[in-house]
């Protein structure tokens, strides 16, 4: 159910509100109060004039550095003094606190446990053990103080808090419920308290007394439509569907332009099959500025999967999401999954705008920034992507993918060397992702090999396939220009003969293979998978069709390599040599 109430009470937050008056007046009077208790305790203690005198100048100079931060010197200054005054608790008490400022906290408990053992009536000592053991998760000692707590001041409700607090992590909840009630019979009835109580009886199953915890407070506050709220949810938990419409038309009638309330009744009445009235509910939930996007967004998210290949739940999906987009124009999200449902959809040109949208409104998104040059790269709009990497480096200079995007831009228009720089920084920037280092090293061979730098072209390619063994479009990009090169042939055909190994049937790679052989002057078999080539192709890529032809010239079958020369240039193949070799029926390199 969508969340009706617009505050959010909170055990820990209750009980340091509570605590921070306590907190306050300790600080102000401990140091006071302790050295008042340590002077009686000297004064029964046996020390010898000259040891009394030591340890109260070593205890008062170990406060003065305490109290101007000087904690080094009054750490040495405690532990000096507890060597000539053993049972001297605010030693221990401070050397406690000391400890925990330090992060040792297991010393921290041994010495406020000491503290405690020495003046186990003083509430301090009790209260710095006890939140020690609380925060350290040891919550059965932390019960163990906090009761000493109570049974030395059980007029004081901010102990029951923290008691109740370890008791639920404890998993001893009617204890908790316990704690509550005391401080309830302290303090009084208030809506902290009376919700935990809520909660409580809800997790203990009496929620009859839940309900009475809440009705309690309408009563006090009939107003409170957070209140109302949680009533309404409690009702439909536990099956009192009637009340539960009642209870959510009452707060309407208090708050009649509550959002929160329209979606909650949204919820409602999808659950119970009345879509209509579902729909005009969602329809004011989504028109009205008081939902936050999130709540919004998680409805979007379901409507998302359902209008999968629905239509009307599409169009449906689309008429909020113009009012959304409206009402929350000043919000990315908005925008951002507008564009999601168009991109789905195949409206990819639309989905950019909104995207685009998204950005201005708030540029640092690395994922849409993404998802605007994935769309790029679709539409080949490599101008644009050009553009749009740049101003995402601006943004994230240490993110490889839009150096990766840079390159692939420049590398479209042909502009090598600029792409050769954004992948050789990019690179550097790739951690734990071995596929991308592929990638990046794929296209610095492509790049490379556009400039006739062979060597280096070569070195990338094999880097690449260091990264990533199964990249098959690396595998198959190199061994063909190892092809054309008729260099490295047995490593070209090695490399081929992998990629159809793990793509079999896909015809490009099959023509790469074929190609190689030819190369290799093994023409019985390049004529082989070359055929096989044609025909997964289904004799329409020219490339395929002329290369057929060439191995037939070298089989002497001149007659057929001339009709395989002559569909090459019916495809529309652009080969220099396509025309000289029909009108010659010559093969030529």
């Amino acid at each position: 159910m969508a969340i009706i109430r617009n505050r959010n009470y909170n055990l820990n937050q209750l009980i340091y509100i509570l605590l921070a008056f306590i907190l306050i007046g300790c600080s102000i009077r401990k140091n006071s109060a302790e050295n008042s208790t340590e002077q009686n305790r000297l004064e029964n203690n046996e020390l010898s004039h000259s040891e009394s005198q030591q340890f109260r100048r070593l205890f008062h100079d170990a406060n003065s550095y305490l109290i101007t931060e000087d904690y080094e010197r009054a750490f040495t200054k405690f532990n000096e003094a507890i060597t000539i005054h053993p049972e001297c608790a605010a030693c221990y008490y401070q050397l406690s606190g000391l400890y925990d400022f330090q992060g040792r906290t297991s010393l921290a408990i041994s010495s406020a446990k000491k503290a405690s053992q020495l003046s186990p009536k003083n509430r301090w000592y009790l209260l710095q053990l006890a939140y020690l053991n609380q925060r350290s998760g040891i919550h059965e000692e932390a019960v163990k103080s906090f009761k000493q707590l109570v049974k030395l001041s059980p007029q004081s409700a901010e102990y029951y808090f923290p008691l109740a607090e370890s008791q639920l992590y404890l998993g001893r909840k009617k204890e908790a419920l316990q704690s509550f009630e005391q401080a309830e019979t302290i303090i009084g009835k208030t809506p902290e308290l009376t919700l935990q109580k809520h909660r409580l009886y809800l997790e203990l199953g009496q929620s009859d007394k839940a309900i009475q915890e809440l009705e309690n407070l309408i009563e006090k506050n009939p107003n409170d439509v957070a209140v109302w709220g949680i009533l309404a949810e409690l009702y439909e938990e536990i099956g009192q569907i009637d009340k539960a419409l009642e209870t959510y038309e009452k707060i309407l009638e208090i708050d009649p332009q509550n959002g929160l309330v329209h979606l909650s009744l949204y919820d409602y009445f999808r659950y119970h099959g009345n879509s209509k009235r579902a729909k005009e509910e969602l329809r004011i939930a989504i028109s009205s500025e008081d939902v936050p996007i999130d709540s919004k967004l998680q409805v979007m998210l379901r409507l998302f999967n359902e209008s999968e290949g629905n239509f009307e739940k599409r169009k449906e999906a689309y008429d909020y999401l113009d009012i959304m987009s409206a009402v929350d124009s000043l919000d990315a999200k908005a925008h951002t999954v507008y564009g999601d449902f168009l991109y789905r959809d195949g409206r990819a040109k639309d989905a950019l705008k909104k995207y685009r949208k998204a950005i201005q409104i708030d540029p640092d998104h690395f994922t849409i920034w993404n998802q605007i040059m994935l769309i790029e790269f679709e539409m080949q709009a490599f101008e644009d992507m050009l553009v749009d990497s740049k101003k995402a480096l601006e943004i994230y200079p240490t993110q490889p993918e839009f150096y990766f995007f840079n390159g692939l831009a420049n590398i479209q228009l042909k502009k090598y060397e600029e792409a050769i720089n954004s992948f050789s920084q990019g690179k550097e920037l790739v951690i734990d992702n071995d596929k991308l280092l592929s990638e990046f090293h794929q296209n610095l061979g492509q790049a490379n090999h556009e400039l006739d730098r062979n060597e280096d072209s070569d070195n990338h390619f094999e880097l690449a396939l260091t990264y990533d063994p199964t990249n098959v479009m690396v595998m198959n990009n190199y061994s063909y220009y190892l092809s054309l090169r008729k260099a490295k042939l047995d490593r070209a055909a090695e490399l081929s003969k992998r990629t159809n190994e793990l793509m079999p049937g896909t015809s490009a790679y099959m023509d790469t293979y074929g190609w190689v052989l030819f190369q290799q002057e093994n023409f019985q078999e390049a004529e082989l998978w070359l055929k096989k080539a044609m025909v997964a192709d289904g004799y329409k890529d020219g490339t395929i069709l002329e290369h057929y032809g060439d191995v037939l010239f070298k089989l002497q079958k001149i007659e057929e390599a001339v009709e395989y020369w002559e569909k090459a240039k019916n495809s529309g193949i652009s080969s220099e040599q396509i025309d000289k070799k029909i009108t010659d029926r010559q093969y030529y390199e």
